[in-house]
């Protein structure tokens, strides 16, 4: 007949038994979480490498979210390019586009200038001379309903 306590002797052995496995346990566990830990690092590499070509692709379009929240001007509508005219005014320029149109009976081309008042952001600071591409938004004033988005070539500076 087995008793009671040479059952909890056995159960007690075994568990020593099992006492002597778990050293092994930790080191592979301690290897996992190295490799765990290299693949979360490469990660974090790959994604400040994405963040940095993100920031480069929105410094190249001006901060144009920052002029939409300060003037609440959403750029919409056609894209023109022209020559900064005049930039005597407090915030605004005077650009001079070119469009060429066609006669319908003669089919002869000609090109006509005008002449658009756009809103000039501090960040942007347009001045006479330069080529800029502006875009249409809601109207800012009487006469103004552009803004100026790009400076595509810097003009001579008196």
């Amino acid at each position: 007949m087995v008793t009671k306590q040479t059952q909890q002797t056995d159960v007690l052995s075994s568990k020593g038994a099992k006492s002597s496995e778990k050293p092994e346990k930790p080191e592979k566990f301690r290897e996992i979480k190295a490799q765990i830990i290299q693949k979360q690092q490469e990660k974090a590499k790959q994604q400040t490498t994405q963040i940095s070509k993100i920031k480069d692709q929105k410094s190249e379009k001006i901060s144009l979210n920052f002029i939409v929240k300060r003037k609440n001007v959403i750029p919409r509508g056609i894209k023109l390019i022209g020559l900064v005219v005049s930039d005597k005014m407090n915030q605004t320029v005077v650009v001079k586009t070119q469009t060429k149109d066609t006669y319908p009976k003669y089919h002869l081309q000609y090109t006509r200038t005008h002449k658009i008042k756009a809103h000039n952001p501090k960040e942007i600071n347009a001045a006479s001379g330069d080529t800029v591409e502006i875009q249409e938004c809601r109207k800012i004033s009487k006469y103004k309903s552009f803004i100026v988005t790009k400076i595509l070539n810097r003009g001579v500076q008196k």
